[in-house]
């Protein structure tokens, strides 16, 4: 499978844009941990945005810097959403309603707990009416997210925007779930041929592969500890140009291998 990739967004701690996030990839700035920036609600209204969780958030603010790179407008490209985990928040305060001596349960909050929230934002926030798909595949998400973007843009020849995004849980998840540092990725994937910033092949193989590592071992901490942060491989390889091989599981005993140029 052989795409371009014409855009590019990422949302976490210390790499606010991809801007600022490749320079940090190349090295000509250290890596430093600081606390995340308000997302960008995009075109939610009011109301919506208030209810918008953080997760859905990060994806919309991720999504939307990734579009602005290239030519496509939401209206034009499929979606795939991934996640390990989805809202342990939400997750969380609905058990806690639950098992209160009062039981309640939030109808907003419920209407977020759906895996497919952030998708479902993002379609109020752009107006966007295209076909999407949410997955989770534990910590494989992100490789087999990218499987099911590459897959769209191959077998029907248009371009998607895939997101990545995990969250830090809260407490009652941490001692089961460790998610270091939130973060969230986006890619817009393209016909090959297309005008963008690199092109990747990829080779889905019935066996684990070797995941490729971060030479920098605050980076490769992150990488470690967020799902959607094992995008951090294929983002250095952007970053820094020229032609680089990636590995990545992609679910189950799956892999995935990318060539970028």
């Amino acid at each position: 499978m052989k795409v371009a990739i014409s855009g590019i967004g990422i949302m976490a701690e210390g790499l606010p844009d991809w801007e600022s996030a490749r320079r940090v990839l190349r090295g000509e700035i250290p890596y430093e941990k600081q606390p995340l920036r308000t997302a960008c609600p995009g075109g939610l209204g009011a109301n919506e945005a208030r209810r918008c969780p953080l997760p859905a958030r990060c994806a919309i603010d991720a999504g939307l810097q990734a579009l602005a790179m290239g030519p496509y407008a939401p209206s034009m490209v499929a979606t795939v959403f991934s996640s390990a985990s989805g809202d342990l928040d939400i997750a969380d305060r609905n058990c806690r309603g639950l098992v209160a001596p009062a039981p309640a349960l939030s109808p907003t909050l419920f209407h977020n707990s759906v895996h497919n929230a952030p998708a479902g934002y993002w379609g109020v926030a752009t107006g966007a009416q295209t076909r999407s798909i949410s997955l989770s595949a534990f910590d494989d998400s992100f490789g087999a997210g990218l499987l099911e973007a590459l897959t769209t843009v191959t077998v029907a020849g248009e371009a998607a925007l895939y997101v990545a995004y995990d969250m830090v849980p809260p407490p009652a998840f941490a001692r089961v779930r460790t998610v270091a540092a939130p973060f969230a990725v986006a890619l817009v994937l393209a016909p090959a041929g297309t005008p963008g910033c690199a092109v990747m092949e990829a080779s889905w193989v019935p066996a684990r592969v070797p995941e490729t590592r971060m030479g920098d071992a605050s980076l490769e901490d992150l990488r470690r500890h967020n799902p959607a942060a094992r995008s951090l491989p294929l983002l250095d390889a952007l970053a820094r140009g020229g032609r680089a091989s990636i590995g990545l599981g992609c679910g189950g005993e799956t892999g995935l291998c990318l060539t970028i140029e």
